[in-house]
């Protein structure tokens, strides 16, 4: 049906019915991994990304180095967008 999630189907649990109900009972688990991220890091430096499971490392990792997409903001390396 759309609003930005994948299709009902794709959930386990999904057993027919009202896909539009189902879907925004399943809008919990959209929320975002990171949030207001601005991050520079200049040339020789070092750095260590600590915090609790689940709060986005791998996420910001994998953002800036491009494994994963993103939905919104940018990266941005030596000026250019990446």
């Amino acid at each position: 049906m759309g609003f930005g999630y994948p299709p009902a189907y794709a959930y386990p649990g999904y057993e027919g019915g009202d896909e539009r109900s189902f879907l925004m009972q399943q809008a919990e688990y959209f929320k975002a991994a990171l949030d207001d991220i601005n991050l520079e890091i200049r040339r020789g430096e070092y750095l260590g990304i600590i915090g609790k499971s689940g709060a986005g490392k791998t996420t910001l990792v994998n953002m800036i180095t491009g494994v994963d997409n993103l939905t919104a903001g940018e990266v941005v390396v030596n000026g250019v967008s990446v």
